[in-house]
């Protein structure tokens, strides 16, 4: 068997960002003749993961972040990602909706909308 294939299933199913936790491993003391079972191992994440951060640094002075990421919004496999980062020198932010068509593994679209502060001198 080729070890290369065996890990490039665990990356992909890793980088749906479906599951935290993700082993595929061949099981070579069960195999026989030309066929090689393979153990797939998935925990699924977490529905919704929050992130909260509060800084300081010289550049930007105090800050606030906020992430709210959804995984796995529908069966469709749809996710969201948002994020939200909050200073008086550096304002911004993104929101990205991802969404899959017809193979979810091989083909997605991503939607990306970024924010900054604007300012306008006269």
């Amino acid at each position: 068997y080729r070890q290369e294939l065996i890990q490039n299933l665990q990356n992909e199913l890793d980088k749906t960002q479906y599951f935290s936790h993700v082993v595929v491993r061949p099981e070579t003391e069960n195999s026989s003749s030309n066929i090689l079972p393979i153990n797939v191992s998935l925990d699924e994440t977490k529905r919704h993961q929050l992130n909260l951060g509060l800084g300081y640094a010289t550049d930007t002075k105090e800050r606030f972040s906020f992430g709210w990421k959804t995984p796995l919004i529908n069966r469709y496999g749809h996710r969201q990602e948002t994020r939200l980062s909050y200073s008086t020198i550096n304002p911004t932010g993104y929101f990205i909706y991802v969404f899959h068509y017809p193979i979810p593994i091989m083909m997605f679209c991503n939607y990306k909308r970024n924010w900054k502060k604007m300012t306008m001198a006269i």
